[in-house]
């Protein structure tokens, strides 16, 4: 009896040794799967922390040459209107309108440039009021005009201050925009120009042909 149980117990566990293989299989192929996929994970990150500096650093570039680089249609300087004796009574003067894109607004090699700092630029080189502009530069508006600036030297030393830190989101377009000295003075017969800058009615119009300039192009290297 006891040679019987002994080769019995033989058996049982030579009948369970096939179902441990089994489990010991199932064991290592789930592992190798867990590692297949920490080690994917792994090259995944190291690929990241490799080469994300340098695609952001492309794309700030790339973005910058965009600005620095984008042609722009400038509208012609129209001619002045005058009277018998000299006098203008319409006439074009260029400005600068000055806007920004708050939420492109940064420096493209600096990490500290902040919303403030750009507003007491504005402040001190155009006598604005600091807080006033503060406020237009949180605004999520995509293009928000912060000043019309006629005095060519301001504007410079503006353009300056975005090249020495290089700042982003801010754009200087050159604009013509027609006055009229006498108000309301004749204003049937010398007529008003459209927002197009072309002649709606009067001599503005009728001589409009001779009086509007021929659009030129201009880098915009600001």
């Amino acid at each position: 009896m006891k040679k019987q149980t002994k080769s019995n117990n033989k058996l049982n566990r030579s009948k369970k040794i096939p179902k441990l293989d089994v489990n010991i299989k199932k064991r290592l192929t789930i592992c190798l799967g867990f590692t297949l996929i920490l080690f994917i994970a792994l090259t995944f990150r190291i690929s990241w922390i490799q080469f994300a500096p340098t695609v952001a650093g492309v794309d700030l570039r790339t973005e910058a040459q965009r600005q620095q680089q984008e042609v722009i249609s400038i509208a012609p300087r129209r001619g002045n209107l005058l009277d018998s004796s000299g006098r203008g009574i319409a006439f074009s003067s260029e400005i600068d309108i000055i806007s920004v894109n708050p939420t492109r607004l940064r420096s493209s090699n600096r990490d500290d440039l902040s919303k403030e700092e750009v507003a007491r630029a504005f402040s001190d080189i155009f006598l604005l009021d600091y807080w006033e502009v503060l406020y237009k530069l949180h605004s999520e508006e995509p293009s928000v005009d912060i000043v019309e600036s006629n005095v060519h030297d301001q504007t410079v030393q503006f353009q300056d201050w975005i090249r020495e830190n290089r700042v982003l989101g801010i754009t200087i377009t050159p604009q013509t925009i027609r006055f009229y000295p006498y108000n309301n003075l004749a204003s049937n017969l010398v007529g008003f120009t459209r927002t197009d800058g072309h002649g709606a009615v009067g001599l503005e119009h009728s001589l409009d042909h001779l009086l509007a300039g021929t659009p030129r192009k201009s880098g915009n290297n600001h």
